[in-house]
This record gives structure tokens, C-alpha cells and sequence, in this order.
């Protein structure tokens, strides 16, 4: 399945310069925060880390495979786990 077919099936993400990106909007600072700790355990579990932007309580996750300089399975399952956290 092709990049931009997997891409329909992941809620609020987009290909950005060859990243998954999706933004977050939280009530608080402190939410988002709340956020960013749950996506962290996950991406301890997966070994496998986003680039995360805080901005007070819009966060961005950017998911790509760093190693490989491409988007690949992995990334799409971090970004599904990423979403079932909101």
C-alpha cells in the first residue's frame, strides 16, 4: 500500500517534507504536556521517537524513520498509537 493510501486510514495527519506531521490542540499547557509524557512511554516502547514541537498548548509531532531518511510501517503504527492516546 502506497504511502498516500495509508495516509487516508490515519485521522488528522499529513505528508509534510516527507514527515507524517499532525498538530494537537490542547485546553492547557499542561495537557499538552500530559500528552507528550503519554507519546514518550510509547515511543520508549516502539523505540522508535517523533520530533515533538511544544508551542503552550498546540503540540506537533513530526514521525519519520531517521535512519532510513524515509517514511516506512513503523511510522504509520507510532502515529496510530499517537492517535489512540487523544
Amino acid at each position: 500500500m502506497k504511502i498516500e493510501e495509508k495516509l487516508k486510514e490515519l485521522e488528522g495527519w499529513s505528508l509534510i517534507d516527507g514527515q507524517l506531521v499532525r498538530e494537537f490542540i490542547f485546553d492547557s499547557f499542561l495537557d499538552g504536556i500530559n500528552f507528550i509524557e503519554k507519546v514518550s512511554e510509547i515511543a520508549e516502547e516502539q523505540n522508535h521517537h517523533p520530533d515533538i514541537d511544544i508551542r503552550y498548548n498546540k503540540i506537533i509531532c513530526r514521525v519519520m524513520s531517521h535512519d532510513i531518511g524515509a517514511i516506512t510501517d513503523r511510522d504509520f503504527l507510532l502515529a496510530g498509537k499517537i492517535n489512540h492516546i487523544v
